[in-house]
């Protein structure tokens, strides 16, 4: 008779690698099926290429604009306008 015994578990890797994985889904960029139509706020609002005021300016969105608004990260929220998807900043739109 042969029996095989498996290395113990290291508990504490094993509980790092969770929080890892929960850190990373709870904090992407993009929350798939949670978009909503919002509208922005003030002067026209700048579309960026990247969650950045050095992002590359996609589109300028002038006050009022109807826009898709799919999430939001550190203070950003990723948008689509008039076909464009990019970043605008999130205390410039309003639902």
């Amino acid at each position: 008779m042969c029996f095989i015994i498996a290395p113990q578990i290291r508990w504490q890797y094993l509980i790092l690698f969770v929080v890892i994985i929960d850190y990373i889904v709870n904090n992407l960029c993009i929350i798939a099926n949670n978009k909503a139509n919002w509208s922005t706020s003030g002067s026209p609002l700048r579309l960026r290429a990247y969650p950045s005021a050095a992002g590359q300016t996609i589109a300028l969105m002038p006050n009022g604009a109807s826009v898709t608004v799919y999430g939001a990260w550190q203070g950003w929220n990723t948008v689509e306008y008039n076909g464009n998807l990019g970043y605008a900043a999130e205390a410039y739109i309003e639902n």
